[in-house]
Parts: C-alpha cells; sequence; structure tokens
C-alpha cells in the first residue's frame, strides 16, 4: 500500500480521554462542557473547513455554530468507544455538505497554503530528497489537490493534511477500513499522475537551489 500500513485504533491518548469525558458530562446537562468542547475543537475545524470547502467561507461561523449545537443536543449519542475526534468532524462534514447542496453555482476551493503544500509533497511522494523547488509549484499542489474527484479529495484531505489514520477516517466517512485504504491508495495515485504531468516529480527531484 505504498508504503503505508493501515493503522487500527490506538489507545487513548490524553485528549481523547478528556473529550471523552467532556462527552459525558454534556450528556448530563453540564453546559460548562459544552464551552470547553468549543474551546477545543473550533480551529482545527474552521482549518478543516477552510482546505474541504472554500464555499463555505462565508458560512463558516454558521457551519461551526450548528455543529457545536448538534453536539450539545445529542452528546448522548456519542459512543465512547470511538475517538471523538471523528464523531465531530464528521458532524461538521455533514453540515458543510447539508449547507453546500443549498447554494448553487458555487466553484470555491479549498485553501492550501504553501507550508501545508510542501508538507503534503514530502509525505505523498516516495522519493528521495524531492522537494519543491518554487513558490509557484507550491500553489500548483494546492490546484491538483482542489482539482480531485470530491470522493478522493476527501480522503486526502483527511490523510494527509488532517492526518488522520485509516480507523478514523473510516469512522468520518462511515466507510469501512479497507474502503478507506483503497481510496487513499487511488487519491495517491490520481495526485501523482496530475502532478507528474505538471512536471511537478521531475522538478522536485533536481538539486535544489540556493533558496527560493
Amino acid at each position: 500500500m505504498d508504503g503505508e500500513t493501515i493503522e487500527g485504533k490506538g489507545g487513548g491518548d490524553g485528549k481523547s480521554d478528556t473529550d471523552r469525558l467532556l462527552a459525558r458530562r454534556l450528556s448530563s446537562g453540564d453546559t460548562k462542557a459544552l464551552t470547553e468542547i468549543v474551546k477545543s475543537w473550533k480551529a482545527p475545524l474552521e482549518r478543516y473547513l477552510s482546505r474541504l470547502c472554500g464555499g463555505c467561507k462565508g458560512d463558516k461561523d454558521e457551519i461551526l455554530q450548528e455543529v457545536f449545537l448538534k453536539v450539545y443536543k445529542h452528546a448522548n449519542l456519542y459512543d465512547p468507544a470511538l475517538p471523538f475526534s471523528a464523531w465531530i468532524y464528521r458532524i461538521c462534514r455533514n453540515e458543510m455538505a447539508s449547507r453546500m447542496r443549498l447554494k448553487t453555482g458555487s466553484n470555491e476551493v479549498g485553501e492550501i497554503p504553501d507550508e501545508v503544500a510542501e508538507s503534503i509533497w514530502g509525505t505523498v511522494v516516495d522519493l528521495p530528497d524531492a522537494h519543491l523547488s518554487s513558490k509557484e509549484d507550491a500553489r500548483m499542489i494546492g490546484e491538483v489537490v482542489n482539482a480531485m474527484p470530491d470522493k478522493f479529495r476527501d480522503v486526502f484531505i483527511l490523510r494527509f493534511l488532517e492526518e488522520k489514520d485509516y480507523a478514523e477516517i473510516g469512522d468520518i466517512l462511515q466507510e469501512n477500513v479497507n474502503t478507506v485504504a483503497t481510496r487513499i491508495r487511488r487519491a495517491r495515485e490520481w495526485f501523482m499522475d496530475k502532478a507528474k504531468s505538471r512536471g511537478l516529480v521531475e522538478r522536485s527531484t533536481e538539486p535544489a537551489r540556493g533558496g527560493r
């Protein structure tokens, strides 16, 4: 699988345990827990929305408000056996999709900053000493990601930008791990094919020049 393994669900870390406790408190009616959840998750979800959906820019605050309202209303439905992050990402993704279905004619794409493009390139390209040769190439990475078919772009962003493991992506998308693995592999292949056609691979393996 291109050098990657399918990760299982890991043991609980400190943040996961804290999130589970907050969800339990919230389901018991402790509204202060919601304040802590918003403080912890607002920035990551804003970043996710920016990367996934450029057309959400004007609706981002409303989408997040609805996400946290649903977390509050449905905290009792959260299964503590699953990562809280997967649950809240799924709510966010579904709310974004519902909102965008109501908007017509929106073709705005997500935001891929140059430094994130470099990180993607270093992770996805399995070549020694691969590097982006210019800021233009970094911007081109964003264009390639945004041109992906939705079914590939969804998993590509979760895997290579949000750095989610296969099991958590499966929980977010409600797909089994093997389906997720296959889709990630195909997304990577699609990405590499487009990157090669734009000369990115060839330029990235040239000796680095002294700065950009």
